[in-house]
């Protein structure tokens, strides 16, 4: 007689949807370069492309594009970051004293740091060390008379991120449901939007 299979948890089904959509992102990405070379046109650029070629050789060399697929796959949609916020976060992870020591042997698989959300707290530290051949040189920042900016929401439109929304009065989440408040957010920022400034 064969015994039983355990039960499926939470986290076994989740494990198990994150191997499957990283399987079918695998299976798009080839097709779409495939298409795109029997149509003559440039190969599409996906984000964990872009993510991929900013990682360090020794985060390549420990990891791989499936298990990238899988990590990423991992994470709640509303919880994952921009590309952009990702491959600027890494950028700073790859100049970070721990995995500039030793010729970056320190470093650790792309796959871990995306499954870690190392997008969420960057390094203390960075050295200004020359990058390697796959990164692209920073810009300097302009130099400013005046003081820094120092609104968020400007901030967050420079990054090219989202910032962080206000906090919402508590008397207004006891009298309304997140629906409710959700609704009106939207009507407010499409009202925002098509504001006319004045002449």
């Amino acid at each position: 007689m064969s015994a039983k299979k355990p039960p499926a948890t939470l986290d076994s089904l989740r494990r198990q949807l994150a191997e499957a959509e990283a399987t079918v992102g695998s299976i798009r990405a080839k097709l779409a370069k495939m298409e795109a070379a029997e149509s003559g046109n440039p190969a599409p650029v996906c984000g964990l492309d872009m993510l991929w070629d900013a990682a360090l050789p020794m985060s390549r060399q420990r990891s791989s594009k499936q298990l990238c697929r899988k990590a990423w796959a991992a994470i709640p949609a509303a919880c994952r970051p921009t590309v952009i916020t990702a491959v600027s976060a890494l950028k700073l992870w790859n100049r970070c004293d721990q995995w500039h020591a030793n010729d970056h042997i320190y470093a650790p698989g792309l796959h871990k740091y995306i499954s870690a959300r190392m997008w969420e707290s960057l390094p203390e530290k960075s050295k200004s060390a020359p990058l390697h051949r796959n990164m692209s040189n920073p810009q300097p920042l302009p130099q400013r008379s005046q003081p820094g900016i120092t609104d968020p929401e400007e901030i967050a439109r420079l990054l090219g991120i989202q910032a962080k929304p206000k906090p919402l009065p508590k008397i207004l989440s006891h009298m309304h449901g997140p629906e409710q408040i959700e609704a009106m957010l939207k009507l407010i920022n499409a009202a925002n939007s098509q504001a006319v400034p004045a002449p």
